[in-house]
């Protein structure tokens, strides 16, 4: 698999994790039973912890890394996408 491949493949599940927060977040504001809000925000918690596991893995940051360095190689459409996650992962990974 190479490094675009894998790249894809984590933010398929970062996309994945983003909807199911976004689809609850949605249903905590409009259908939501106030008494399940202390069991949703665990559940929440969860699943923003592996979402942010994902983006902060060492793997990657490997494979992030990987792609700037070979960043001539990829069409400009994948240059934009690599770029754009590399801001975001820098953003979270060197919060102070």
């Amino acid at each position: 698999m190479t490094l675009f491949e894998q790249f894809k493949a984590i933010q398929k599940k970062q996309k994945a994790f983003a909807l199911v927060l976004n689809i609850a977040g949605w249903d905590s504001n409009t259908e939501a039973p106030k008494a399940c809000f202390p069991y949703r925000a665990e559940m929440l918690s969860i699943i923003s912890g592996e979402q942010f596991a994902l983006t902060t893995s060492e793997t990657y940051q490997h494979v992030i890394n990987g792609l700037i360095e070979t960043l001539d190689t990829l069409d400009t459409m994948q240059q934009k996408e690599v770029l754009k996650a590399k801001k975001s992962m820098d953003k979270i990974i060197k919060i102070p």
